[in-house]
C-alpha cells in the first residue's frame, strides 16, 4: 500500500507540474492521493472508510468553482 501510494503522490506531482499554468488548484490532484488512501482504509475498516468517502465527497461538492 505504501509503495502504491508513494508511486501516486509520484505521478500526480509530476502532472501537476506539466499542467500547473493551465489550471493552478490542487484539489483535483488531492482528491486522487485521498480517494487511493481511502480503498487502503477501506481494506481494514470499510465503515469507516464509507464515512470518511461521504465527508470527501461533501467538501468537494461544496467548494466554489474559480473562475
Amino acid at each position: 500500500m505504501a509503495l502504491v501510494t508513494v508511486g501516486i503522490i509520484a505521478l500526480t506531482a509530476i502532472a501537476y507540474f506539466r499542467s500547473r499554468s493551465d489550471d493552478p488548484g490542487l484539489t483535483s490532484e488531492v482528491a486522487l492521493v485521498l480517494t487511493v488512501l481511502l480503498g487502503g482504509l477501506a481494506m481494514q475498516r470499510p465503515g469507516l472508510a464509507a464515512g470518511v468517502g461521504v465527508a470527501l465527497t461533501v467538501l468537494l461538492a461544496a467548494r466554489t468553482r474559480c473562475a
